[in-house]
């Protein structure tokens, strides 16, 4: 099903096992783009790839845009797939400064990764880097205030995606942890490569359909340095504002991805916002978290249940996160080889248009 040339769409993917995440937007005038991957868990399949093939979008042509949020498994897997079809993407990464550098970092650590049975994310983004220079291309750098991508709607009207991280400083450190790295350990086969969270220098997305906006928040930690994550974009992005009606908060929800601040100075008052939840350690979000959520949105919607998420002994609680935890107590199961969807569309012309929600799979609705 093609959409209108005048139809916004923004389609969160996220696995139903609870590790991977994607998202897929239409532009406007048959322009999309991808902000990360995961993988289909049945068919393995790149699942943004997957979805755009179903809606009968021409990859090779239509997806103008792909951007990798930071460097981390559960956002990058299938990535490689979708740029080898998308022939008319360009590719933004957020941890970059010195290509060069960059490069030869990701060289040494894919031959650590084949020596220590390691990491997708490493070998998605060595098979991108190839991709890349078959096509003469060059990897383009998603950092603070930068305009990603434009699409025209009319003669005073035009969608955008631009990236409100990561900050100077936080590029910064990131490239002189790489240049310490590659000099302490590159050339040792058999040391591998022990890489800090990329957290700080993920890419918050805002984006602009038409009308309309949503602020997409990656992984994006808190920090007290307001040169850094949150407070960086807060205190000093250049394109902030309070229009946002649409959230997907920072880090599957957690709390060090949450500042009060977001809230009233990047969203408006009961925003609609969708999380994808992470279900390995640690259960992201938390009851409380998602307290938090209802208590702040219209509408808040999770591509699949936190599976396994220990309510503790029965107590008394408020009755927003009791509503929370009746809901999931009837859909927590093992969903591991399914996939949630939440797809939502608006009338980019239209300022008064509401966003009207589909959800699939498993994901679901939690107020």
């Amino acid at each position: 099903m093609k959409l209108g040339q005048n139809v916004g769409e923004i389609t969160l993917l996220g696995t139903g096992g609870g590790y991977g995440e994607s998202i897929v937007i239409h532009l406007g005038n048959n322009e999309w783009a991808v902000i990360d991957s995961c993988i289909n868990p049945n068919t393995k399949e790149c699942l943004p790839l997957q979805y755009l093939n179903s809606i009968g979008v021409d990859v090779s042509k239509d997806v103008k845009c792909i951007l990798i949020t930071h460097w981390h498994n559960d956002h990058i897997k299938g990535i490689s797939s979708l740029f080898e079809k998308a022939e008319s993407a360009n590719f933004f990464a957020g941890q970059i400064i010195q290509q060069e550098l960059f490069f030869t970092f990701v060289g040494f650590d894919l031959q650590k990764a084949q020596t220590h049975n390691s990491v997708a994310s490493t070998t998605e983004f060595s098979e991108c880097v190839k991709i890349l220079k078959s096509r003469k291309g060059q990897l383009k750098k998603a950092v603070v205030d930068r305009n990603l991508h434009t699409t025209k709607l009319s003669d005073d009207t035009f969608s955008y995606i631009n990236a409100l991280s990561p900050s100077d400083f936080a590029i910064e450190t990131f490239e002189k942890n790489l240049a310490n790295l590659i000099k302490k350990y590159g050339h040792n086969p058999n040391v591998k490569f022990q890489k800090k969270s990329p957290n700080h220098n993920s890419v918050v997305a805002v984006i602009r359909l038409g009308q309309h906006t949503a602020l997409m928040g990656a992984d994006l930690e808190t920090s007290n340095d307001n040169r850094l994550g949150w407070l960086n974009i807060l205190d000093h992005s250049q394109n902030k504002d309070k229009a946002s009606s649409l959230f997907k908060p920072a880090h599957h929800g957690s709390e060090n991805g949450n500042h009060e601040r977001i809230w009233d100075e990047l969203l408006i008052k009961n925003p609609i916002t969708e999380i994808t939840p992470y279900n390995k350690g640690t259960k992201l979000p938390s009851i409380n978290m998602l307290g938090l959520f209802t208590d702040n949105s219209d509408r808040v919607f999770i591509t699949s249940p936190v599976i396994g998420q220990r309510l503790g002994k029965p107590k008394k609680r408020e009755k927003r996160i009791e509503k929370v935890i009746n809901r999931f107590a009837k859909k927590i199961e093992e969903q591991k080889f399914e996939y949630g969807q939440i797809t939502c569309r608006i009338d980019l012309l239209d300022k008064k248009a509401s966003w009207k929600i589909d959800i699939q799979g498993t994901a679901l609705e939690i107020n």
